[in-house]
């Protein structure tokens, strides 16, 4: 048995064959399926809704889940996992609101070893499991396709203030698709 806090404790399975009470604990803690968290910033059509439901679905009914919306805000992303980590979650599934610059709270869970896996998101420099798209290749590809198009003068679009490593990959991977066609890029077109 984990607790937070107190380390690992090893109790005794050993079950008493007449006893019910004991046996019917044991077969309601053995039944128990493990609780998972979910952080994600927002949701949207296309993004937000599919990736839970593929969650949900992937888990198989095997685990429950609780999940919380921070609206891309640090301080509820920081607020909702010590809640969670009071709850007694089993592990936690997130999308960070940033990329940079990581919260207490997810280098402590780092730090303490705690069951983390952060979606869309990779944090340079910090050994933590995440998912994500490759978005440099993809970037690349999106460029290529294009200039196979016959497109030649190409706008790109991104958010000023958001500083997420998903969008520095996709503007590398944007370079990288004009370097692959030995296309000079107009930044007066990014925008």
């Amino acid at each position: 048995l984990r607790k937070r806090g107190i380390g690992t404790i090893v109790k005794s399975t050993a079950i008493k064959k007449n006893d019910p009470v004991t046996n019917n604990a044991s077969e309601s803690k053995s039944d128990k399926k493990p609780l998972f968290g979910l952080i994600f910033t927002n949701f949207d059509g296309s993004f937000g809704n599919t990736l839970l439901f593929n969650i949900i679905d992937a888990s198989a009914n095997k685990c429950n889940f609780i999940l919380k919306l921070t609206d891309g805000s640090p301080e509820k992303e920081s607020k909702f996992i010590k809640e969670l980590l009071d709850y007694g979650i089993d592990g936690l599934i997130m999308l960070p609101a940033h990329s940079k610059h990581y919260s207490f709270e997810i280098l402590k869970m780092v730090v303490n070893r705690f069951p983390l896996v952060l979606v869309d998101r990779i944090f340079k420099g910090l050994a933590v499991s995440s998912i994500s798209t490759d978005n440099v290749q993809a970037a690349q590809l999106g460029v290529n396709h294009l200039f196979d198009l016959g497109h030649e003068h190409i706008c790109v679009l991104f958010p000023e203030k958001e500083s997420v490593t998903t969008i520095e990959d996709r503007l590398m991977g944007i370079v990288k698709g004009f370097s692959d066609r030995k296309k000079t890029v107009e930044m007066d077109l990014w925008i």
